[in-house]
């Protein structure tokens, strides 16, 4: 059943950032059916897609590219509690990399793997999950333009790894039954089992695949 009515949810922390329309579209039954569920098991899918710096020169020349990431975590999580149940597990995928020549440069050169981010541990803090790894910038040579502004000098970048923090919401399942209530860049899966957070300003998109467990 869908009703239409208005709507003041008061979310608290990083969920209050998110707007709330004034009048929202409900559909009560799916609301009721997960309110009804104590412990959930998400699965939530990472896809990471922007430009960042890939090689780092020892002289401060960078090359940036653009780089993709895919990230898996699976965990329970107790809905109303807010917290987390047992250990999660997180599923690491490889980087892809592709460093870019700068406007009468030649192409970088690079010696090894670019990674953007892999997960080592995973830690609650209210409604959202600090995820900590690390980052991996290869080796190789950035290409920079000299006094007479020819590109015939190179700045070497040693491989170097640097720690990386991150967090990541846990989006409630009540999102089902009013999605508008999200705010933006907040959306349901065409089939239905997903919520999809395209987090603004970050390059990160989460997909949350929720299922009952108890």
């Amino acid at each position: 059943m869908r009703i239409h009515y208005p709507v003041r949810l008061a979310l608290t922390g990083t969920l209050g950032l998110l707007a709330v329309p004034a009048v929202a579209q409900v559909n009560t039954d799916l609301m009721a059916r997960w309110s009804a569920v104590e412990v959930v098991r998400y699965l939530v899918v990472g896809e990471y897609a922007g430009e960042s710096p890939i090689l780092l020169g020892a002289s401060g020349f960078r090359s940036t590219g653009r780089v993709t990431d895919r990230i898996e975590i699976s965990f329970d999580w107790n809905q109303n509690e807010t917290a987390l149940v047992g250990t999660p597990v997180v599923r690491n995928s490889a980087s892809t990399a592709a460093p870019a020549a700068g406007p009468g440069c030649p192409e970088p050169r690079v010696t090894g793997t670019y990674e953007h981010l892999d997960v080592a541990s995973v830690t609650p803090l209210a409604n959202t999950l600090k995820l900590e790894g690390t980052r991996h910038f290869p080796a190789g040579a950035v290409p920079f333009k000299d006094d007479d502004g020819v590109c015939s000098a190179w700045d070497d970048a040693p491989g170097k790894s640097e720690n990386v923090e991150i967090m990541m919401l846990v989006l409630p399942t009540m999102y089902f039954g009013i999605p508008s209530a999200a705010g933006p860049g907040v959306s349901i899966s065409g089939d239905g089992k997903s919520i999809v957070f395209v987090e603004q300003g970050t390059g990160w998109t989460w997909t949350y695949t929720p299922t009952p467990v108890q």
